[in-house]
């Protein structure tokens, strides 16, 4: 059977959430980190994915991280390829507080859909990013290859600490 391939259920979840995120974020050949996070919320309105019933289970917190490590992998390949350079710590330490606000507001968000369109709440995310995260990520198009290939330099800096 397809579950014993996981140690336990929270592997299991993690493993399931990262799946949706990841396929719904880099569905298109190139995008616009906001075209991304409204694909990832209408996805879950269009598609009734499980996160709201994640949420409301002992598991919330497998849902949290793993949106919080998907967003910041997302925001920082995008700022690494724009810039071409390894990344400040002052602008790595910018990238993981908004990382923390932007996952506590998408699940907020995907726990009561009524609060607003996807569209709002980006415009309010791209309001709360900071500015030099925000010339950084906006309006500017990255190819799905690209971003893997800054996930892949990501990840082998990772096994090397």
């Amino acid at each position: 059977m397809f579950y014993h391939y996981f140690s336990d259920r929270t592997e299991l979840i993690q493993w399931v959430c990262r799946r949706y995120i990841e396929e719904t974020i880099y569905a298109e050949d190139s995008f616009c980190w906001n075209e991304a996070l409204v694909r990832l919320m209408r996805s879950n309105q269009e598609n009734h994915l499980p996160y709201k019933n994640i949420l409301h289970s002992r598991y919330a917190h497998v849902l949290e991280s793993v949106l919080y490590d998907e967003l910041y992998v997302l925001y920082y390949c995008v700022c690494r390829y724009r810039i071409c350079r390894t990344l400040s710590s002052e602008l790595i330490d910018a990238l993981k507080q908004y990382c923390i606000k932007s996952s506590k507001l998408i699940l907020a968000w995907f726990d009561n859909e009524e609060n607003g369109k996807s569209e709002e709440i980006v415009a309010k995310l791209l309001n709360n990013m900071p500015v030099h995260c925000r010339i950084l990520l906006t309006e500017h198009r990255v190819s799905v290859k690209d971003i893997f290939k800054e996930r892949e330099l990501l990840n082998w800096a990772y096994d090397k600490i």
